[in-house]
């Protein structure tokens, strides 16, 4: 407990946090800086134009290309946001922009792949391929190309969670009852209400169910990529307590990641309860 008090206290002068980040606080985050990591500079390049050019004179002439890529760059002020910081949020912020990335792709490719022939025997080659590898297998290739900052981990972590959201859309989305699609087409219904009214809701408990998995997954995988490398996170301060055998600091971070886990996974049982009541009841 004092070992926990130590490093949820958030005065770093004091001799709170650890390694000069507090575990869970808060700081005003610059909009631009949330604009630099969401918007890609080689965007800026595909729009039609040119950059400005220096003209005789020397002086530059700026383009709406060089505006939009200074704000793409995170170089223009658009003021600040109050925004959690600190060990606990940076490792639950790459797993939620991940798990997002995951069901935003993931769902609607294995949707797609439960009702396609196509799409199934082109896309289940190329997913089976890459999924039963282990996640760590790819760490090194992935943190070798992005670096050690939050980039590398992300996409890591979206590779886990897009092939477990691709396999449960896709077996929640094969599995409807064919009798539930023809009774639809008999009563009048195009193919898109059927794919939204009929299959959705039926693959949505696996739906839900992999996001659960997923979950998991992605957080057991991300405490290693830290430990691998990284600067902040649960698994970088295990990672330094484990170095120099901290065995109270490593017993308060395992359970940190057990509570946090214990949320997650509370969090998804609610959503659970409220998107699909009838589960369990049928």
């Amino acid at each position: 407990m004092a070992t926990f008090s130590t490093l949820a206290n958030p005065d770093i002068a004091g001799g709170g946090g650890y390694k000069g980040t507090t575990l869970l606080w808060w700081k005003w985050l610059p909009v631009a800086k949330v604009v630099d990591f969401l918007i890609a500079d080689g965007l800026v390049d595909m729009l039609p134009g040119r950059y400005g050019l220096h003209g005789a004179d020397g002086g530059f002439r700026p383009t709406y290309k060089d505006h939009l890529l200074a704000v793409a760059q995170g170089d223009v002020y658009l003021g600040v946001v109050p925004m959690l910081d600190g060990h606990i949020w940076d490792s639950m912020f790459r797993v939620l922009v991940a798990l997002s990335l995951g069901i935003l792709l993931g769902v609607p490719l294995g949707i797609y792949m439960g009702v396609s022939r196509f799409f199934k025997s082109f896309f289940d080659p190329m997913i089976e391929l890459y999924r039963p590898v282990p996640p760590l297998a790819w760490a090194p290739l992935i943190l070798t190309i992005f670096g050690i900052q939050d980039d590398g981990k992300i996409f890591l972590l979206f590779m886990v969670a897009f092939a477990i959201m691709v396999i449960s859309a896709r077996t929640g989305a094969s599995g409807t009852q064919l009798s539930k699609i023809r009774a639809s087409h008999s009563l009048g219904a195009t193919n898109g209400q059927i794919l939204r009214h009929v299959i959705l809701p039926n693959a949505l408990p696996e739906i839900l169910t992999g996001v659960r998995i997923a979950i998991g997954v992605c957080w057991g995988t991300l405490v290693a990529a830290e430990m691998l490398a990284g600067t902040t996170g649960i698994g970088f301060i295990e990672n330094v307590a484990r170095t120099v055998s901290d065995y109270e600091l490593i017993w308060v971070t395992i359970l940190i990641m057990g509570l946090l886990g214990l949320l997650f996974d509370l969090a998804m049982r609610w959503v659970i309860g409220q998107l699909i009541p009838w589960r369990g009841k049928g």
